[in-house]
């Protein structure tokens, strides 16, 4: 029973870790569209209307990242709370007298509960989009700034 414990927690942790690894490569293909964005574009040369238009593109682009993150994210979390309780009744009917039956919640209440984790005390979506306007906003502040400070796309 320990090693299956043991077995099965190093492939929760597996399955976090490719998850992680999965956040970071979108984030990073973000980040190359929004460099990539912002380099063809001569900001020196902007106008207002041509610069609102480039911070507009630019936040479309960061929502549509964030959301496929969140979208991957949900997907794994969806999958978790079915083999976490089967393997938990597996593991319980093995140690159970043969005339006791392990009893689990239904999958689709265990499913709700996993998309409503909170985390640092918000749900999981309201968090992934305040994450969103939050770079958002900071990616906007930072071309200003450039703007102002007469500083080429490539600085």
């Amino acid at each position: 029973m320990i090693n299956d414990l043991l077995s099965f927690t190093l492939d929760l942790n597996r399955l976090d870790a490719a998850t992680k690894r999965k956040t970071v490569i979108l984030l990073n293909k973000m980040q190359k569209e929004l460099t990539d964005n912002l380099l063809t574009k001569d900001l020196t040369a902007f106008g207002k209307a041509r610069q609102t238009k480039l911070l507009k593109e630019s936040k479309d682009i960061i929502e549509a990242y964030y959301q496929k993150a969140q979208m991957n994210l949900f997907d794994t979390l969806e999958s978790i709370p079915e083999i976490v309780a089967k393997h938990t009744q597996q593991a319980l009917e093995s140690r159970l007298p043969p005339s006791m039956e392990a009893a689990i919640p239904p999958i689709e209440s265990l499913k709700v509960l996993a998309n409503d984790t909170l985390v640092l005390g918000v749900t999981t979506s309201d968090w992934w989009s305040k994450q969103s306007a939050d770079v958002a906003f900071r990616y906007g502040q930072a071309v200003k700034q450039g703007l102002v400070s007469g500083e080429t796309s490539q600085q």
